[in-house]
């Protein structure tokens, strides 16, 4: 089983408070672990983490996130840049949720 890598080292992110995820390098650790656990295909060793960034959701997450409160984002891609998964990580409380992944994608009869 592969590792996710760092494409290039990104700048760190901090946000002000005490907060349980107050870094990018934090978020990204979180991200990277709760993909490979969740991947049933496991890590292709071509992964890397492509983005990490602060969002400010115009919509509520049940059990995740109020409106317009602040979230990280960290984008899995392959290496031609492909996103294979996102996730969003609570600063807060440092749950993480998918909200593009391979095992989230059905599959369809054609």
């Amino acid at each position: 089983m592969g590792q996710i890598k760092v494409l290039t080292e990104m700048k760190e992110i901090r946000i002000a408070g005490n907060l349980a995820v107050a870094t990018s390098t934090l978020a990204k650790r979180l991200a990277i672990e709760e993909y490979t656990r969740k991947s049933s295909i496991g890590v292709d060793a071509l992964d890397s983490v492509k983005r990490i960034y602060l969002v400010k959701l115009d919509f509520s997450i049940d059990g995740f996130s109020k409106v317009k409160q602040s979230i990280w984002a960290v984008e899995i891609a392959k290496i031609n840049s492909e996103t294979k998964a996102i996730a969003y990580i609570h600063p807060e409380s440092s749950k993480v949720i998918f909200v593009k992944a391979p095992w989230l994608e059905q599959k369809t009869d054609t």
